[in-house]
């Protein structure tokens, strides 16, 4: 009896390469209007980080982000149970924001339309190098809600070390 299909083949043997990268994590508001067009405004950030003329060693090469809601998709226009079918990611938090006309901190629970962004950047021996682009990250994001009329009391940006096998 000849030899089975499966031990005719030859495995290429390729060995696996460690790779260590920080990968960051945020999600941005995508409720209304400006919410969506300052999401907007984050890709194309991130897009052109590439094509631009200053392209550092922490430049974007690529990123993953969520789906991002149709302007059409807000509370205005649609009901909360068919946004809910339509759009993947929702947060849900305390904001402690003052309120005007009302003395002290009144807790508000807020339930949005979030998207999702995952970039991994290379890892260099200098950690801060990383903080200060997240930094600047950080700031970009808050100015551009800010010039939709939609600033944010906080956004949480989370950097971790991760291993890539390839």
């Amino acid at each position: 009896m000849g030899k089975s299909k499966k031990s005719q083949i030859k495995k290429k043997e390729k060995p696996a390469r460690l790779e260590r990268r920080v990968r960051v994590t945020f999600f941005l508001p995508a409720g209304t209007i400006g919410d969506i067009s300052a999401v907007r405004e984050v890709i194309d950030s991130l897009d052109n980080q590439y094509i631009s003329d200053t392209i550092t060693k922490f430049t974007v090469t690529g990123f993953i982000h969520s789906s991002v809601p149709l302007e059409t998709s807000t509370e205005e226009t649609l009901d909360h149970a068919k946004r809910l079918q339509e759009e993947i990611f929702w947060g849900h938090w305390w904001s402690s924001a003052e309120t005007e006309g009302v003395k002290g901190v009144l807790k508000k629970l807020v339930i949005e339309s979030i998207v999702f962004f995952l970039i991994d950047y290379p890892v260099f021996s200098q950690e801060w190098e990383i903080d200060e682009v997240l930094q600047n990250l950080k700031e970009e994001i808050f100015s551009i809600y800010a010039e939709y009329g939609r600033p944010q009391e906080e956004i949480w940006i989370v950097k971790q070390d991760i291993f890539r096998y390839s």
